[in-house]
């Protein structure tokens, strides 16, 4: 699907490891041939989520969910509900589900990873792909409280012993460091920049 940004950003992502390079083929497949594949409810026993993982640039802190479903702690994120910009579905779950204002993603995504959401009458298989998302420096230093009544908590990375957190905390820590190194247009958090985001690859 030519300029498609979810085609787009899916062929950025750089991953280590078979399972996650079989993960990521198996969703530039979806991305490509099943336009349902971006909505919560199809035929496929699959569909995609995006994830933001949430980090203060001034203390490197990370901000978590206590997902109740899963019953662990969990980077912020959420369904498509049928958007194909998957950056722009990150950031806009993270700017619901934390509240924080000036928040700005890295339209490059992180990692992805197949997992089975148990949470539903009938289990479902999520592809999620995780993208870095930058707060307003020092936000970690004040009281986030999410407007939709999840338990939020910034973390020191270095200290998180979550197994299914590790990786992708350091892969957003690297994506953090680099990112700060690029000029600003590659970080899109304004109206005007997702606009721009949006047409990504038309």
């Amino acid at each position: 699907m030519s300029g498609d940004p979810m085609v787009q950003q899916l062929s950025e992502l750089r991953v280590r490891g078979a399972r996650r390079r079989r993960v990521r083929a198996q969703a530039l497949r979806l991305a490509a041939e099943e336009p349902t594949a971006v909505e919560r409810v199809n035929d496929l026993g699959v569909h995609f989520t995006a994830s933001a993982v949430v980090m203060d640039p001034a203390t490197g802190r990370v901000l978590l969910m206590w997902h109740r479903h899963y019953d662990m702690w969990l980077q912020l994120g959420g369904h498509c509900d049928g958007d194909r910009n998957l950056a722009k579905v990150a950031l806009r779950e993270a700017q619901e589900e934390s509240g924080l204002a000036g928040l700005e993603v890295c339209p490059v995504p992180i990692d992805i990873d197949l997992h089975v959401c148990r949470s539903a009458a009938e289990p479902r298989r999520n592809l999620d792909v995780r993208f870095l998302v930058l707060a307003p420096a020092g936000a970690s230093r004040t009281d986030t409280r999410s407007p939709e009544g999840h338990p939020l908590c910034w973390r020191d990375p270095a200290k998180v012993a979550e197994p299914h957190l590790r990786q992708l905390l350091s892969a957003g820590r690297a994506s953090m460091e680099a990112a700060l190194r690029r000029p600003v247009p590659h970080l899109v958090g304004t109206q005007r920049g997702l606009e721009t985001l949006a047409l990504a690859g038309t």
